[in-house]
């Protein structure tokens, strides 16, 4: 049986990645900083996932363990045994795992390991695995960087499924994990030294497209339903999207990112029209019973110049496609108190450009908007919740 380590014991760790590796026939050791996860890991050595769509259903995990990420000795002695590394931490996180797989690729330089070894980095940014790469590069000399060139593969990856927080009952395991019935992983095929044997993965020689369908349709449509709803004082992402104005205010973004997607890619639009469609049906799942908070939160990284807002609005100036849908979206997000915390625009309405110095920290470069940008911005930063009057379609059946 292969094996795989997985930096993240998380929701979306073993709800999402754990469960596809467990159907693609490996044995799995999660590596994480709660204790209390790896403990009921090492214990139990089984968790279920709840499965929701139209339907439910409940499987069962098995043959998976844990470790602390900081048992050094631990860690290497598994990564010298793993066909696979895998993460789900976050893309803020990956800088302070990449000692702990770089000392696992020099011990198996150190032992001359002629066995492939394949690294994926699963988090919502473009061509994460690269930037593990890179860090891992930093901590392994020349001897060790040759080894890992012609043994270790790095593959960038597209992640896709909503994996929300679970009400447990009090006969479920803290390893319980509920998720959406929908779920795309994508590898870039062309970085693979070896078949990793996992039928659920699509592999691809064009990952670029499915990143940026994925960031710019999935990702930037429900941090818009997330911030609508604040706004309206809804609590969970299906109640936005059923509600007539958020519903079609999104439908206007889709509209917007759809036009550059299908000018980059040459996607068939009536297929990206379907595409588009399955995501407000995911929008509207009441089983998952996702909140706006949680969806909405880390603002500041959701404003960053490669994520789910400005790439596309980057994009939509270089195409001449109209961003005023997604300028909009952005009034949202900076109206947005995470947490009770002052929202964005309370922090630096004063003084006057108080908004292009947070754009110069988030951004390194406040013309990232023109100055025609912050004007209009400003105005719907005084009255965000205007810009969702007049927009009315039906609820999601």
């Amino acid at each position: 049986m292969k094996k795989a380590l997985h930096f993240g014991a998380g929701n979306i760790g073993r709800g999402f990645i754990g469960k596809i590796l467990y159907d693609g026939g490996y044995q799995t050791i999660f590596a994480d900083v709660n204790e209390e996860l790896i403990t009921a890991l090492q214990k139990e050595k089984t968790y279920y996932v709840e499965i929701v769509g139209e339907s439910r259903q409940r499987v069962r995990v098995d043959g998976v363990s844990g470790i602390l990420s900081h048992h050094e000795e631990a860690l290497i002695e598994q990564g010298l045994t793993v066909n696979l590394i895998t993460t789900a931490v976050g893309p803020n996180i990956l800088p302070y795992i990449a000692p702990a797989i770089a000392k696992i690729i020099g011990h198996r330089a150190k032992n001359n390991q002629e066995e492939f070894l394949t690294v994926i980095a699963c988090e919502n940014m473009i061509r994460a695995t690269d930037a593990l790469r890179d860090e891992i590069f930093s901590h392994l000399t020349d001897i060790e960087i040759n080894y890992a060139k012609e043994w270790v593969a790095f593959a960038n990856s597209a992640v896709d499924r909503i994996v929300p927080p679970m009400e447990r009952t009090a006969n479920q395991s803290t390893l319980d994990v509920m998720v959406e019935e929908f779920f795309e992983w994508v590898v870039d095929k062309t970085q693979l030294k070896e078949d990793l044997g996992i039928s659920d993965i699509v592999y691809t020689d064009n990952l670029e497209a499915f990143i940026e369908r994925k960031l710019f349709t999935l990702n930037t449509s429900h941090a818009v339903t997330a911030y609508a709803g604040a706004l309206l004082g809804l609590e969970t992402i299906a109640q936005s999207i059923n509600d007539g104005r958020i519903r079609a205010f999104v439908q206007q973004v889709m509209a917007e990112t759809g036009e550059i997607l299908i000018r980059r890619h040459q996607f068939d639009r009536a297929s990206h029209e379907a595409y588009q469609q399955k995501i407000m049906k995911r929008f509207a799942n009441v089983y998952l019973k996702d909140s706006c908070q949680r969806v909405g939160r880390d603002v500041a990284r959701k404003m960053g110049a490669n994520d789910r807002f400005f790439k596309p609005i980057g994009y939509a100036k270089a195409l001449a496609i109209s961003y005023s849908s997604l300028l909009i979206g952005v009034s949202f997000a900076l109206s947005f108190s995470e947490e009770e915390r002052p929202s964005v625009w309370a922090s630096v309405k004063e003084p006057s450009d108080g908004l292009e110095q947070w754009f110069m920290t988030i951004h390194g470069d406040e013309k990232i908007l023109s100055k025609d940008d912050y004007i209009q911005l400003r105005t719907l930063l005084d009255h965000p919740e205007a810009s969702l009057k007049g927009c009315v379609t039906p609820c999601i059946k």
